[in-house]
């Protein structure tokens, strides 16, 4: 598949999903493991940090 012109527009453009929410475009990142847990797997501030990032970079879905 070849990108084209118009990629970053479909990219860019609202999805709604199924359920009715909408998401503000067609960009994802996906689950991971940070590898920042606490001793007992507990988040950390470290993962406020870091989602806190992800979720001013404009992605429209975040997948934990």
């Amino acid at each position: 598949m070849s990108a084209t012109a118009s990629t970053p527009m479909i990219l860019a453009s609202p999805l709604r999903l199924p359920s009715g929410a909408v998401l503000k475009n067609r960009v994802a990142k996906g689950a991971m493991s940070e590898q920042i847990a606490g001793r007992n797997g507990a988040p950390t501030s470290g993962h406020e940090r870091l989602y806190e990032r992800w979720g001013a970079s404009g992605a429209g879905l975040l997948i934990t």
